[in-house]
């Protein structure tokens, strides 16, 4: 019973994340969008979103192929 929380439990923060990760990179492009990118990028607020929301949607696309491959 233990084992079946700490699954639940792992799936429910991998979930999370999905969806945390996914808003941060939707309200970046809908702001890169609505400012275009010339405006978007003047600002130093942004310009740190945009580095941060990248580089975990890369890990976090680079560590989901890892796993997978060795699940596999």
């Amino acid at each position: 019973m233990v084992h079946e929380l700490y699954d639940l439990g792992i799936l429910s923060v991998d979930y999370a994340e999905f969806v945390f990760l996914g808003l941060f990179v939707f309200e970046m492009l809908f702001k890169m969008y609505g400012l275009g990118a010339h405006l978007y990028f003047q600002s130093s607020f942004n310009i740190f979103d945009c580095v941060v929301s990248s580089a975990f949607l890369l890990i976090d696309l680079a560590l989901s192929q890892v796993s997978f491959q060795v699940s596999k």
